[in-house]
């Protein structure tokens, strides 16, 4: 490689923008498996609850969203779910 390559890479690389770090300790979404385990019931009481959900278009259940076949649990709705005190997400779940 020619050197002038080498020191025009070098000198990108030096003035690249660190990205801010990222919070994954509290993901916007769940698993339903990591839904379950917050709230202590098992893997397959939570997926008849998010069943439940979908069935009644959200009026019991576990809140969860579709995305292709994957089931994800807003943390929102959970923890509006576990305490109906804190204002509602304007976010619709469904």
């Amino acid at each position: 490689m020619p050197d002038g390559v080498v020191e025009q890479t070098a000198n990108l690389v030096a003035q690249e923008q660190p990205m801010p770090p990222t919070d994954l300790t509290d993901p916007e979404v769940l698993t339903v498996e990591e839904a379950a385990s917050l709230l202590r019931i098992s893997r397959n009481a939570a997926y008849a609850l998010a069943r439940q959900w979908r069935a009644t278009g959200g009026q019991s259940g576990l809140p969860c969203v579709g995305m292709g076949r994957c089931i994800r649990v807003p943390r929102a709705a959970l923890e509006q779910m576990l305490d109906p005190k804190l204002p509602a997400s304007s976010d619709s779940v469904g």
